[in-house]
């Protein structure tokens, strides 16, 4: 009986190491990724980049719902790709203008659907640059 107890709590132990919790806001999941890539530089202007972006990706969804959202700051020339669902963030692209022709990608994300997505979607993103 001591073994089956033992062998369970191990397990028990094992499972809770491949939970991730999302982050409250895009500040926190930027300072605390499980997946991180970072000052990617890109030859094409930030808001042209995110558009194409929209167009050819698939997009996540949590709870059979949309969980991906776009917003483009013109006046800020900054562009942001979240995946968030239930006031938490999974998921955080932001697209800086470096110029008008040249942007700069930083890319955060936490569990499956960081690791899954961001590098897919900076693969469209390379081949929205070119």
């Amino acid at each position: 009986m001591l073994k089956v107890v033992i062998l369970f709590a191990i397990f028990l132990g094992g499972c809770s190491s491949m939970v991730t919790l999302p982050r409250d806001n895009k500040d926190a999941l930027r300072y605390s990724p499980d997946i991180k890539e970072d000052n990617l530089t890109f030859n094409a202007n930030y808001q042209a980049l995110v558009k194409c972006w929209d167009e050819k990706a698939e997009k996540q969804k949590v709870n059979f719902s949309n969980a991906t959202h776009t917003n483009i700051y013109s006046d800020l020339g900054v562009a942001e790709i979240t995946v968030s669902y239930d006031n938490y963030y999974y998921l955080f692209i932001e697209v800086l203008k470096v110029t008008n022709d040249k942007s700069t990608v930083n890319a955060y994300g936490m569990g499956q659907i960081g690791s899954s997505n961001i590098p897919n979607w900076l693969s469209i993103m390379r081949t929205c640059a070119n």
